[in-house]
């Protein structure tokens, strides 16, 4: 965000999603680069806990030589691969067909 959480806190809680997590009904899917230098992977970590604890489908997949914006071919790759897989696994109610 160009910022430290000290100098704008606001920011950063407005930017905070895992007071959100709670009220998520569909799965979460996580790709993360190990690398981001603007989403430590801490916070991801802790989101992908807070929706597996109480039992919500949550997918995570991290590349440890990426960044914020993937730039890896592969990475681009895996990340469609495990979408497809998945939407290929659900069914959506009242989904157009």
């Amino acid at each position: 965000m160009g910022w430290s959480p000290g100098q704008n806190p606001w920011a950063w809680r407005e930017a905070n999603v895992l007071p959100d997590l709670e009220n998520l009904e569909a799965p979460l899917a996580i790709f993360h680069g190990l690398e981001d230098q603007a989403v430590p992977v801490e916070e991801v970590y802790k989101a992908e806990r807070r929706c597996r604890e109480p039992g919500k489908p949550c997918f995570a997949h991290y590349y440890p030589d990426e960044d914020y914006v993937f730039s890896l071919v592969e990475t681009w790759r895996d990340v469609f691969v495990h979408i497809l897989k998945y939407l290929s696994q659900v069914s959506v109610p009242n989904a157009a067909r």
